[in-house]
């Protein structure tokens, strides 16, 4: 598929739950301007779970006609409702998104066979590539490695699409690399921690989908092309600073919220921090935290 490095982007509500068109536009230019290879809508930090479908077509529609090609797009089809994410993929399909992000079904801790059916029937609906989402953490399914061969060895839009790993192992990067890519060439394999860029890549990885890129694309970017262009001095001093800015992931409190309160601070916007239809946000002894991260004296 593509390699390189994608912002999964937090999507911004004002104080009364309507969509900030002007802030997410803002949002989007900034990351376009800082040399980001493609941006990933209704992610998991893109809170795809506090919009209805209505809302996410119309989001998808903006967006394309915000990016109007300039950098890859990729749609995350997240649902438990299979006619849903087939609905979601042909909407990315019809405003011209480069590929999807497709979650397991979540919550019931589905077998492999029902696990298999689920991105079957996304697959058989769309020629657009396919990312598989595995996390884990969140879904209650881990995507194994077998598994993923197996979709990819049977739908062209899987071994021509990917994987996001959203876990802790780097052993799982491993096994999608040598078990799925070293058989289908085009295949992509992405770390979604932003500080195992240069580990996913030196594994035989092909970059990341990262939260910290919503702030830090500019260093993230140039570690990719740090690692391309073999400059290695460049990647230990870069890996350093990665490193701090993971602050923002082990903040207090939700890691949307903490990442939304890191955009407002690092780009200078006056925006709803909080989770939609929420009224919380980060005191201020973790935004002040936050802000010594991400605009440090």
């Amino acid at each position: 598929m593509f390699r390189g490095v994608f912002t999964p982007m937090v999507t911004i509500f004002d104080e009364n739950g309507n969509f900030d068109k002007e802030s997410n536009r803002f949002m989007i230019e900034k990351l376009i301007s800082d040399g980001i290879y493609g941006i990933c809508l209704l992610g998991t930090t893109g809170e795809f779970f506090n919009m209805s479908f209505e809302e996410k077509a119309e989001y998808i529609k903006f967006a394309s006609e915000t990016i109007n090609g300039r950098v890859k797009l990729i749609v995350g089809a997240g649902s438990n409702n299979i006619k849903e994410a087939i609905a979601l993929t042909k909407c990315a399909e019809e405003n011209n998104a480069d590929a999807i992000l497709a979650l397991p079904p979540f919550y019931f801790k589905l077998d492999d066979n029902h696990v298999y059916e689920y991105f079957a029937a996304i697959a058989k609906n769309t020629k657009l590539p396919i990312v598989l989402y595995n996390i884990p953490n969140n879904t209650n399914v881990s995507l194994s490695a077998d598994l993923i061969l197996k979709l990819a060895n049977n739908f062209e839009n899987i071994a021509n699409g990917g994987v996001k790993d959203t876990t802790p192992a780097l052993s799982n990067v491993r096994n999608f690399v040598e078990r799925v890519k070293k058989v289908h060439k085009n295949f992509s394999v992405y770390s979604g921690i932003d500080e195992y860029l240069i580990p996913n890549l030196m594994i035989g990885g092909d970059g990341i989908i990262g939260t910290q890129t919503n702030t830090q694309a500019k260093l993230l970017v140039d570690t990719f092309k740090a690692f391309d262009a073999k400059d290695f001095d460049k990647l230990l001093s870069n890996q350093q600073e990665i490193n701090r800015i993971m602050a923002v992931r082990e903040m207090p409190g939700n890691n949307i919220l903490s990442t939304k309160t890191a955009v407002s601070i690092a780009l200078g916007l006056d925006f709803n921090t909080s989770l939609r239809y929420y009224n919380i946000t980060s005191d201020e002894n973790t935004k002040e935290r936050i802000k010594n991260v991400v605009k440090p004296s």
